[in-house]
């Protein structure tokens, strides 16, 4: 039986594309920390959001890449990181206190799985409250927490 996980020959071929149009990447600014032209799980993110067209693929993850180094997403995270560990922060117990995005538990794989309460919560009023910055990097950080753990089970598979 074939491997349900495995990456269709078709998708791989693209995704071989993808990575040769997207090598110059490999040095830009946002790819210092984290090499995200080089992961293929990040690649076929990007092929899946343009339904397998190389080109689109390529220049959308461009441009993912120039805004993560010009809204300075890296540094910022990081230090959000720090701010929502120690929880003390306003804006902290303030998103902690209203947040919409609870972790439920993992999936059969182990991935963790998180519910959006969008209609419970109020993202204008949260935005308004504890800032807008303040609530992307929340969601980036669980967008890019649901990533790590995908990149985590794709590498023990």
């Amino acid at each position: 039986l074939p491997d349900e996980r495995a990456v269709p020959a078709d998708r791989y071929e693209a995704l071989c594309k993808l990575r040769a149009c997207v090598a110059h990447l490999d040095t830009h600014a946002a790819c210092a920390s984290e090499p995200h032209s080089r992961q293929a799980l990040t690649l076929l993110r990007y092929l899946k959001a343009r339904n397998s067209n190389v080109e689109q693929a390529a220049a959308l993850l461009t441009d993912a890449l120039e805004w993560r180094r010009t809204f300075g997403l890296d540094e910022k995270l990081r230090a959000w990181r720090a701010e929502w560990e120690e929880g003390r922060s306003s804006r902290v117990q303030w998103l902690q206190k209203y947040d919409f995005i609870q972790l439920c538990g993992s999936d059969r794989d182990g991935l963790p799985v998180y519910i959006h309460m969008v209609g419970q919560g109020d993202p204008m009023g949260i935005a308004r409250t504890a800032g807008e910055e303040a609530l992307l990097l929340r969601l980036v950080m669980t967008f890019e927490h649901q990533i790590a753990a995908d990149r985590e089970m794709f590498r023990k598979t």
